[in-house]
């Protein structure tokens, strides 16, 4: 149970690793290909796509937070799109299941550079920081439900924080040319939150790494 969920019963759970955060999509307005991905998507003009739930356990969820990885990329892509057209006959019998794999490191660079955007302005929208919430809950006059709306607060701001994370080091990666980066990168698959996206997602892209 996440702790919005557990919320709503009136509890929280501290250190709940099924937390999530619900975040909705949408295209750049500005996108050349705007017009051709609406009606890929099936949406209106200036519509979102869809709302997706991020997972705080990275690894473990990697299948399930890869979906608006996907999309994000989707949104991102600039490029050829005959590249792509195997993948858009998948969304004819639902235009809001889209799944775009990795496709470049120029367009991967784009997705996670977009979900540092969205994970920093959703974390400028709370009043305190995370270590402020954290350091608020040592306090032994909380009641109960104000406690439980910190631990709330504060689990939605570590996700965000790890998509931080996530987006910025695959960020350093990808901008860096293979040799100058004295790390290897299947080492850090088992010491990170985010091993999966390196194994799956930045390994194939820097092909100097297998």
């Amino acid at each position: 149970m996440c702790i919005r969920d557990s919320f709503y019963y009136g509890f929280t759970i501290d250190n709940n690793q099924d937390e999530v955060v619900y975040l909705k999509l949408y295209l750049n307005s500005d996108d050349p290909y705007l017009k051709f991905k609406e009606n890929m998507l099936g949406i209106a003009h200036g519509q979102y796509i869809k709302q997706f739930t991020f997972r705080e356990k990275i690894d473990n969820n990697f299948d399930h937070n890869n979906k608006m990885l996907g999309y994000l990329r989707f949104i991102e892509y600039d490029e050829d799109f005959n590249h792509i057209g195997k993948y858009f006959k998948t969304c004819k019998a639902d235009k809001r299941k889209l799944r775009m794999p990795v496709m470049s490191i120029r367009n991967e660079k784009k997705m996670l550079t977009k979900l540092k955007t969205i994970a920093e302005k959703c974390l400028s929208k709370f009043p305190q920081s995370y270590e402020e919430d954290m350091k608020m809950l040592e306090s032994a006059e909380l009641s109960f439900n104000e406690r439980n709306c910190l631990v709330f607060r504060a689990g939605e701001k570590q996700i965000y924080r790890l998509m931080i994370s996530m987006a910025t080091f695959g960020l350093t990666v990808l901008s860096k040319n293979a040799k100058s980066l004295k790390i290897n990168l299947k080492d850090l698959i088992k010491t990170t939150p985010f091993g999966s996206y390196i194994k799956k997602c930045l390994i194939p892209l820097t092909g100097s790494w297998k």
